[in-house]
């Protein structure tokens, strides 16, 4: 009587542990979605570094996913804490008028190669499978400046995840 109902249990178990197993996959496939095409990727990228550069607190975390990668400062869980840091940001910068000269998609192996130090961080911190777009970009201040940016992007969702210079 006693194995039949240690079976019963086991059983049970493990046909619940499937279940949620499979409705934890279920889950996950659902807020992913598919794909962002190079296009999207690229519109939310042009938003957020407009919104970043302009000091629009709103429409850099209208952009922003979370966690939030900030090279060599922080990792984010909150839009919260993303809005106080930005909103010390703004505080101590001028907004600047960009002009974006180019939006590339880069390839994990391209950063890798070419910025080993950064990618070192990204695969410490989990943020290897992602998108990734760099922006060259021309800040247009009382001394004019271009500047490269990472953008780390979900591939599903387009919203910026992180952003290292």
């Amino acid at each position: 009587m006693n194995k039949q109902i240690i079976t019963l249990l086991l059983n049970l178990s493990l046909s619940g542990s499937i279940l949620l197993s499979i409705n934890a996959c279920a889950v996950v496939s659902q807020q992913q979605g598919p794909l962002q095409t190079t296009a999207q990727l690229s519109t939310n990228a042009d938003l957020f570094l407009n919104a970043f550069y302009q000091g629009k607190t709103e429409g850099v975390l209208a952009q922003s996913g979370f966690p939030f990668y900030v090279h060599g400062q922080a990792i984010l869980d909150s839009a919260p804490e993303w809005e106080m840091m930005l909103q010390g940001l703004f505080l101590s910068s001028k907004p600047a008028p960009i002009e974006i000269i180019s939006l590339a998609q880069v390839s994990p192996a391209s950063i890798e190669l070419k910025q080993p130090g950064i990618w070192a961080k990204l695969l410490e911190y989990g943020f290897h499978e992602k998108a990734y777009t760099i922006a060259v970009i021309q800040v247009n201040s009382s001394r004019p400046v271009k500047e490269t940016v990472l953008l780390i992007q979900n591939p599903y969702s387009g919203k910026i995840l992180g952003l290292a210079r």
